[in-house]
């Protein structure tokens, strides 16, 4: 079921009774749902592009059995940074199967890439890059793509010929097995629909186009990277983001959002739609390169937090509830609409256990009234929540399995 943002009377995915037993706060793996998402997606992209390829953006969730799933199935893995590497070889991933992407590698890095993970296929982002990749290949042939500017941020070339043809001169020749560019916006809200994902594809392949007729060289690949989101959370942009802290305007605003956004596997095809119609019908054939993360891993954990107290005397209308979670172990959770079970009809804002204000997990929340001990089920917590996690002076959750009585982490 597709979460509403006007909320829903259950979760997609209960808590197993077995964890009953294990303290809170802990995330439960759901690999279920995370397979069901990748293949979804996956079946969108390639009715449109059969040369489609896809790797699964390791930082958004480095969880092991996910990235050995993933790859069961055909996947490859993206990854930036050494941490990604070991996760990923961890998982059992090839080298000849992870996609590395980075705007700052270290020469030393680049080496060990190459010459000791077997890595073949990098994203370049710069000229600076492009020397230290030319230095570091020695005999080895390389899949090498340059990112290029999308127009809004600061990463990439610019579309321009003589940018592109300095950074390839700095890279030996032989050094090229195959050569692609690369393009990624990064939306900054969520769609409310299927005609802002197919805008945003359009808008990448339209850059793609200009920048193919830049290049000195053959584009033998395209990547379009990530940033297809889930539909099962809200992001609101950042212009949205008054409405959705100002307890005057939270519940309107979560009214607006459609509950029904988009399914993922609409999305995929939305998205190789734009690219056949930008870049030429034969593209259908050709290599295209995905990098999904969120679409993928966000349903993949659910967060369990324990109710340590409820404040009375603020309100006379509401409950303020501290729970043993935080902004910093349990990510950016006021960042996005994520529901929040038991729901009930006690206005409730729901806090962390750090003592500062900006440990604010949710306003506005439809709770039950609360006592201490109760358990509060947030799901759709996958994507991100565990890499950005911070200690601050509390132990990391531990993380369970849905489908047997295993703890991972």
């Amino acid at each position: 079921m597709v979460f509403s943002a006007k909320g829903s009377t259950a979760p997609n995915h209960p808590v197993p009774g077995f964890l009953a037993k294990y303290p809170t706060p802990f995330h439960v793996y759901n690999e279920a749902a995370a397979l069901e998402d990748a293949a979804a997606l996956q079946e969108g992209l390639f009715s449109g592009l059969r040369g489609a390829e896809l790797f699964y953006s390791v930082k958004t969730n480095p969880l092991l059995p996910l990235l050995s799933s993933l790859l069961a199935k055909g996947w490859g893995l993206e990854v930036v940074g050494n941490e990604n590497v070991a996760q990923a070889v961890a998982s059992g991933c090839p080298g000849s199967r992870m996609l590395y992407s980075e705007a700052g590698w270290k020469l030393e890095e680049l080496e060990e890439a190459i010459h000791k993970k077997g890595i073949r296929s990098f994203t370049v982002d710069s000229l600076s890059m492009a020397r230290l990749l030319g230095r570091a290949c020695g005999r080895e042939k390389l899949n090498i793509a340059f990112r290029i500017h999308d127009g809004h941020s600061h990463f990439g070339f610019p579309i321009l010929r003589e940018a592109i043809t300095s950074a390839l001169a700095a890279i030996p020749p032989t050094a090229i097995e195959s050569f692609g560019l690369h393009v990624h916006t990064n939306p900054h809200g969520s769609p409310r629909g299927i005609d802002e994902i197919r805008e945003d594809f359009t808008l990448r392949a339209r850059r793609l186009k200009n920048a193919i007729q830049q290049c000195p060289r053959e584009v033998e690949f395209v990547n379009l990277g990530g940033g297809i989101d889930s539909p099962f959370v809200f992001r609101p942009h950042p212009a949205e983001l008054a409405r959705f802290h100002n307890p005057n305007e939270a519940e309107a605003f979560r009214r607006e959002i459609p509950g029904e956004r988009f399914s993922l596997r609409d999305a995929g095809a939305a998205a190789a739609e734009a690219v056949v119609a930008e870049l030429g019908p034969q593209w259908r054939e050709r290599r295209v390169l995905f990098e999904p993360g969120r679409s993928v891993c966000t349903r993949a954990l659910s967060t369990v937090l324990g109710v340590r107290a409820v404040k009375e005397g603020f309100y006379p209308d509401a409950q303020v509830v501290i729970t043993d979670g935080n902004t910093a172990i349990l990510g950016p959770l006021h960042r996005g609409m994520h529901p929040l079970y038991p729901q009930g009809k006690v206005r409730t804002f729901v806090y962390g256990l750090l003592p500062h204000s900006g440990d604010w997990l949710f306003q506005d929340a439809h709770l039950p009234a609360l006592k201490e001990g109760d358990r509060l089920q947030v799901e759709n917590t996958g994507a991100y929540f565990l890499p950005l996690e911070a200690r601050f002076g509390h132990e990391l959750p531990s993380i369970f399995r849905a489908d047997r009585d295993e703890r991972i982490r």
